[in-house]
């Protein structure tokens, strides 16, 4: 089951989050060799307009940096934050494999929430 993880960007500044894909045993890495990540970010969850995508293939904002450590890195360029016109949305972050049907774990889900910027 996804853990819910509510997302804050500060609208024109690079945000960066580190998830970590584990076992059943706390602290034990699932090894991600032959996956792929991709994540959406949408109005609601019954929304058919996207406003904001990533995916690892090819890479655009999401990175499995050492397979072996489990672990998917989102980052989110100031350049694309400072696009942000919304301000509170729903995401979720998914890794899978290339099995036909493939192998999809959802690893996080929650708020995507977008401060406005006041310098700019």
């Amino acid at each position: 089951m996804a853990q819910t993880y509510n997302i804050h960007i500060e609208q024109g500044a690079t945000y960066t989050l580190t998830v970590t894909y584990e076992t059943s045993v706390v602290g034990v890495p699932v090894d991600l060799t032959g996956y792929e990540a991709r994540m959406q970010v949408r109005e609601s969850v019954a929304s058919t307009t996207t406003l904001a995508s990533f995916t690892s293939s090819p890479v655009a904002g999401l990175e499995i940096p050492v397979p072996a450590n489990g672990l998917v890195v989102l980052t989110v360029t100031s350049a694309q934050t400072a696009l942000y016109a919304f301000t509170n949305a729903v995401y979720d972050l998914e890794v899978f494999d290339a099995s036909v049907p493939p192998d999809v774990v959802r690893l996080i889900q929650g708020r995507f929430v977008v401060n406005p910027e006041v310098t700019r």
